[in-house]
């Protein structure tokens, strides 16, 4: 029994040929998870950094420090590493989850037959198998 042909068991959802629709969920997900925590420390960070207090020392003088400096510094950094690495995830994830991933130039032409032997799922918009009764992506029942 091929991959592609394979029913989902009772109560749960077909795994497909690639078996990573909801990997890549996945993926985008704690993508867009790790960029808001990452924009986030940035902004804490640079808040830190500016953050200044001043100190009355009598006869007149005040003296200014930034005693969060550092600390600012690390977290804006970590926040800024972050945030690329949010990017990088999700854009990952979307570039896997894309129905258009072949290589320009390398796909077979189209012919009669091949529109008779394919659709597309309702719920993830994934081409499958015509006589699929399962999406091998999602697991959805057609």
């Amino acid at each position: 029994m091929s991959l592609a042909s394979r029913k989902a068991p009772r109560g749960g959802k077909a795994i497909g040929v690639r078996g990573m629709a909801l990997g890549n969920k996945l993926v985008i997900g704690i993508g867009v998870s790790i960029v808001v925590v990452g924009i986030v420390l940035s902004v804490v960070g640079a808040g830190l950094r500016i953050y200044t207090e001043t100190t009355e020392l009598g006869w007149g003088f005040t003296t200014t420090e930034k005693p969060y400096y550092d600390i600012g510094v690390m977290l804006f950094n970590a926040g800024l590493v972050m945030f690329v690495l949010g990017c990088v995830l999700t854009a990952v994830g979307a570039i896997a989850r894309s129905p258009t991933r072949k290589a320009v130039g390398f796909e077979r032409p189209l012919d009669a037959s091949d529109e008779m032997t394919t659709k597309f799922c309702r719920h993830c918009g994934e081409e499958i198998e015509a006589d699929s009764t399962y999406c091998e992506y999602c697991g959805v029942q057609l």
